[in-house]
């Protein structure tokens, strides 16, 4: 079974999302970057884009 992790978005003013997944790719400064569940604790910065979770 796949691990799960928490996803929190959050924006200027609010929390966007806070869900239960267990992959995220998302547009970072540097690119694309993908996250597993068991993956380190991380801050990133993002870039405009699209974020796909499950």
């Amino acid at each position: 079974m796949a691990r799960e992790f928490t996803l929190s978005v959050v924006g200027p003013d609010a929390e966007i999302v806070r869900e239960s997944v267990v992959s995220l790719v998302a547009p970072g400064l540097d690119g694309y970057f993908g996250v597993l569940g068991g993956h380190i604790p991380l801050v990133a910065a993002l870039r405009p884009g699209i974020i796909e979770y499950a």
